[in-house]
Parts: structure tokens; C-alpha cells; sequence
């Protein structure tokens, strides 16, 4: 559902939040810009031409999103450019709409997920590395992915897990009854698409 139609989508009384936004940013000019960054003119300009696009002569049916990455959160100052990205994507109407808002691709918000489902290339559920081709067998794969510790620290517990069980419930739940402990849970199959994946 869109946004009502308002007389003006901005406040005009001269304390509101986005009459004190716009004169606190209205020195940031394309050369300043430029300047700070050391990001060109032009480019800033097409940058800028780009993300409020979807807004041209008032258009209120598109919506764009903001996605960041871990290299916005490693900064000093990453929430402040999270709050910033969350500013402008509420100045252009991007906020409380399918396919808008501000949205993290990586770090704590949805790592958990992607690992959990497979969602990330080199990692299966329950945080498993994936086989490679020069895994050749199961067992291959669990001397190269089990972890090892060679000098035990005194007083320290240590929990290794038992790679194959838990390796062999990912098969199970794929290609069912096919995947057996006396097949190495059909870890040939696996390997197969690896191996013959382009790239």
C-alpha cells in the first residue's frame, strides 16, 4: 500500500528533524564532497542521481533498499553510518514499505540464518566445511575439516565433535534412504556435484 498523499512530505517548521538535517548537510556540496573523500564530482553526482531515481518526478511505487556489509560495522563510526543510511532511506520514503529499509547482507542480523541453511557457498548447517575435489572419500574429508589439537592447554576442556555422525545427517535429510553409515552417507554424490560445478 503507498504512502498518503501528503501537502508536504516535509515539515517546514524551522526545529523539526528534517529542517535541522537539512541545514546541518546543505555544506556538504559535491566539491566538498569531493574534497573529504576524494571521490570525483561526477561520480558522487551519479551516485546520487541513481539512489533517488526511484523517486523521479515524485514516483511513490518503487522503493529501493539499502544492503551493508561488514565493512560499514568495522568502522569506529559504523552505527553512525547505519543511522545515516536509515536518514536518508526514511527522507526518501524507503522505510515501513516491501523491498525497503536498511538491511545488513552480513554480521549478526542474519549470519546465523545463512550459515544454518546453506545459505553462504562454503559452509553447510552446523557450520561443516563443504568437500572439495580433492576430497576423494569421506574419509578424506573428515582428516582435512576435523578439528585436531596437538598440545592440549592444562586446564583447558576440550570438546571435539565426531565429524562423521553429524556430517551424515545432511545426506539423511537430502537423498533419504540412499544415504547410508556403509555408503559414507552418499558422500560420493556430494563430491560429484562439486567437482563438476563450473568455476
Amino acid at each position: 500500500m503507498l504512502p498518503p498523499k501528503l501537502p508536504s512530505i516535509f515539515p517546514q517548521h524551522p526545529r523539526c528533524v528534517f529542517q535541522l538535517m537539512k541545514k546541518q548537510y546543505e555544506r556538504y556540496t559535491p566539491e566538498m564532497v569531493e574534497r573529504i573523500t576524494g571521490i570525483p564530482q561526477d561520480q558522487f553526482l551519479k551516485a546520487a542521481d541513481l539512489y533517488t531515481s526511484v523517486r523521479k518526478d515524485g514516483d511513490m511505487k518503487k522503493v529501493s533498499t539499502i544492503i551493508y556489509a561488514v565493512g560499514w560495522t568495522q568502522h569506529s563510526f559504523g552505527t553512525q553510518i547505519i543511522r545515516t543510511a536509515a536518514m536518508l532511506q526514511l527522507l526518501m520514503g524507503n522505510v515501513g514499505r516491501a523491498g525497503g529499509g536498511v538491511n545488513a547482507l552480513r554480521g549478526h542480523s542474519n549470519i546465523q540464518g545463512a550459515t544454518d541453511m546453506a545459505g553462504i557457498f562454503d559452509i553447510l548447517p552446523g557450520y561443516l566445511k563443504m568437500p572439495n575435489p580433492a576430497d576423494v572419500d569421506l574419509a578424506t574429508f573428515l582428516k582435512r575439516t576435523t578439528l585436531r589439537c596437538r598440545s592440549p592447554i592444562p586446564g583447558v576442556v576440550q570438546l571435539l565433535v565426531e565429524h562423521s555422525e553429524v556430517h551424515g545427517l545432511i545426506p539423511k535429510a537430502m537423498y533419504g534412504a540412499a544415504a547410508t553409515k556403509d555408503n559414507d552417507w552418499a558422500f560420493h554424490t556430494c563430491r560429484r556435484s562439486i567437482a563438476t560445478t563450473p568455476g
